[in-house]
């Protein structure tokens, strides 16, 4: 990326930040609210790290239908692959059939046949 574009990044990162995230005016020196007190500072990351799993959580549940359905889709194709190998397989080997020699059709009724 681009400088202009991280420091796109960063100004609408702060100016869409909840006021939660954003440092006092007293307090300075520090991105986010820690504070001083070590159990609001641990329930802080605990709901942080909580909802950072939830997100996770929800981006997997949405992305395993896709994987699973490309998946699925080159299996397919892979399955469709070998159907038309072993119909070519099976056209070169039956090559005596009258169809394909046109010089063994002697009477109409060879020609229907065929």
């Amino acid at each position: 990326p681009f400088p202009g574009q991280i420091l796109a990044l960063l100004f609408v990162a702060c100016a869409t930040s909840p006021i939660a995230y954003l440092c006092s005016e007293v307090e300075h020196g520090y991105l986010l609210p820690f504070h001083r007190d070590s159990t609001q500072t641990q329930a802080f990351l605990l709901a942080y790290f909580h909802d950072e799993f939830l997100n996770l959580l929800c981006t997997a549940l949405l992305t395993i239908p896709i994987v699973l359905l490309l998946w699925l889709d080159f299996s397919v194709a892979g399955l469709l692959d070998q159907h038309d190998a072993l119909q070519r397989e099976r056209l070169i080997t039956c090559y005596d059939f009258d169809l394909f020699n046109p010089e063994n059709i002697t009477s109409l009724s060879d020609a229907v046949s065929a």
